[in-house]
């Protein structure tokens, strides 16, 4: 025997609360992104160890900082050896220039240290090249590279460099 289920349905009066929470995390992050700079010792020629060094000054790089807080961005290089020689950190230099903000109305983009503007010098500790003490951002900036050359010390061989951006609190 089937059995008939009647119920009491009004939709008026029927509503349903989800109260939805919680905490929104610190949010900071850097990456590097465009086609770079792969030949960079590879393309180094007789001009450039009598001029002292070899830059670009494309801006094929870039360096994007999302941060909901105040944040600073550092960097810092390292050179593999070649052979016995290892090329000092203070032969690499970056610049950074051309702040663009991804998300209007938002932010401010910061600020560049000016150590930066025009080829600074890295170190193997970190360097702070870009900062906004005030708030979050969404905003990108284009980044070049110098490499000192020296024609007494730097013997033939496969070079790299590692450079290390970090991000952080102030």
């Amino acid at each position: 025997m089937p059995i008939i289920c009647l119920a009491d349905y009004d939709t008026q009066d029927n509503q349903t609360i989800q109260k939805v929470g919680g905490a929104i995390p610190v949010i900071q992050k850097v990456y590097v992104s465009g086609e770079g700079y792969p030949d960079l010792f590879s393309s180094i020629d007789v001009n450039d160890f009598l001029r002292g060094f070899k830059e670009t000054n494309t801006g094929k790089i870039l360096l994007t900082v999302i941060s909901n807080t105040p944040w600073k961005v550092s960097a810092r290089a390292e050179f593999q050896p070649v052979g016995n020689y290892t090329k000092p950190p203070s032969d690499f230099f970056i610049k950074i220039k051309d702040k663009v903000l991804l998300t209007k109305d938002n932010g401010s983009g910061g600020t560049f240290n000016d150590a930066f503007v025009d080829f600074g010098p890295l170190k193997n500790k970190d360097q702070v090249i870009w900062a906004n003490n005030k708030g979050g951002d969404h905003c990108q900036a284009k980044m070049d590279y110098r490499l000192r050359l020296n024609p007494s010390k730097d013997v033939p061989g496969n070079y790299a460099a590692t450079i290390t951006y970090t991000i952080s609190s102030p």
